[in-house]
């Protein structure tokens, strides 16, 4: 399908790109999704100017995929008939539902489709063995570059390394069961090299649970990692036999015309977040969200990569980001603080507060799950909530 500039219309050649040519983008996502499995009806031209329709089915669905080739861009849409009722999806528009008589015309007419007339044919053909020719000729295709081949070595290495410690689970169980084994009342202390941070007020019962948790956790890890080891040296094997490649020098990619976020529609959107910001002397700043949406906002836009996110471990919570310019360090004080602000904005009980923490680029979100992450390299402790937290703290917004 042409996107415009020197390309339009549907070409139907005898040859197909080869793999090491070709790109994904959203465009070729969305045909995907959509078009791929339909069985095709109807392909025809409409109002007497470049728009090209496609009707298609797909189960029990009823489609009209169109594209309108306006100056240099290309305009596409899919009109979806079905049971529940008729929606369309306009590229330079979104999703919309309808309730009237849309018909393709009427949504093209919009937007020009038909005003001027194409009373003759484009000149110039499209020539397949031509086009071929200059992917050859302007395509770099990298086997395997360096950059790549080092990449999968620092990852081996250190996939190897986090295995080589989560297998001293065994060590660290058979130690702490060892009949002349004494707990370390110590806030901080290690055991077969493994370092523990807990707060000097638990007890020891509760401290060989918290022994155990970790065991449970490289136990699992373990598993995890043999299994990401395994992958990374077949994925490795691959590039080294030639399997895969690299592709530079495409340039820049055709694409529709698309939706765009307005700047309007973005102040709109910072109105509506749920969220408490708050400073902690002259360097940091605290922002907590207030529900599952806010939380993403904060995420994505307030906070930077380097910046540390929070969140009690093992329940539902708050999420709080940490935004540290200056690099400070998060000491035992900073971080009680942090979970006392946590707990006064939750549903969370106890005095006793279990963080799990770590920096923001870890920290991904979930599709289709407002809200909720999954996150990596986190750190983990125990703090007890300060009842006099809002004398240390000043509230910004």
């Amino acid at each position: 399908m042409g996107r415009g500039q020197k390309y339009e219309g549907l070409f139907i050649g005898k040859k197909a790109v080869p793999s090491k040519y070709r790109i994904r983008d959203r465009f070729i996502e969305f045909c995907r999704k959509y078009l791929q499995g339909g069985i095709v009806h109807k392909v025809e031209t409409k109002l007497n100017d470049r728009l090209l329709n496609i009707h298609f089915t797909k189960r029990d669905c009823h489609y009209d995929f169109t594209c309108f080739w306006k100056g240099r861009e290309l305009y596409f849409s899919l009109l979806e008939n079905n049971k529940e009722g008729k929606r369309v999806f306009c590229s330079w528009i979104g999703w919309q539902n309808i309730y009237d008589e849309t018909t393709v015309e009427s949504i093209y007419s919009k937007i020009g489709a038909g005003n001027v007339k194409s009373e003759k044919e484009a000149k110039g053909l499209f020539d397949e063995e031509n086009y071929f020719h200059d992917l050859e000729k302007n395509v770099d295709v990298h086997s395997f570059p360096k950059r790549k081949k080092k990449f999968f070595q620092r990852k081996l290495v250190n996939i190897e390394k986090d295995l080589e410690k989560v297998k001293k689970w065994k060590e660290l169980k058979h130690e702490i069961e060892g009949s002349d084994f004494v707990i370390p009342m110590d806030y901080e202390f290690s055991l077969q090299g493994l370092k523990f941070k807990i707060d000097v007020s638990v007890n020891e019962f509760k401290r060989r649970d918290k022994i155990y948790k970790k065991i449970k956790a490289f136990r699992n890890a373990e598993t995890l990692l043999e299994n990401r080891l395994n992958t990374t040296r077949n994925e490795f094997k691959k590039w080294a036999d030639g399997d895969v490649f690299i592709v530079k020098g495409l340039g820049k990619t055709v694409e529709p015309v698309w939706k765009s976020t307005k700047k309007s529609d973005r102040i709109d959107q910072v109105k509506g977040v749920n969220k408490k910001i708050y400073s902690i002397g002259s360097e940091l700043q605290l922002a907590v969200g207030l529900d599952s949406s806010s939380n993403d906002w904060l995420r994505k836009n307030w906070a930077s990569k380097e910046d540390i996110w929070f969140h009690i471990d093992g329940d539902k919570s708050a999420h709080v980001f940490l935004k540290n310019p200056k690099n400070v360090n998060v000491e035992h004080n900073l971080l009680q603080l942090i979970g006392s602000v946590m707990k006064a904005y939750s549903q969370f009980s106890s005095s006793q507060i279990p963080l799990v923490y770590t920096q923001v680029k870890n920290v991904k979100g979930v599709k289709g799950a407002p809200g909720k992450v999954t996150f990596k390299k986190e750190k983990r402790i125990d703090v007890y909530f300060d009842e006099s937290w809002k004398e240390r703290i000043s509230i910004i917004s």
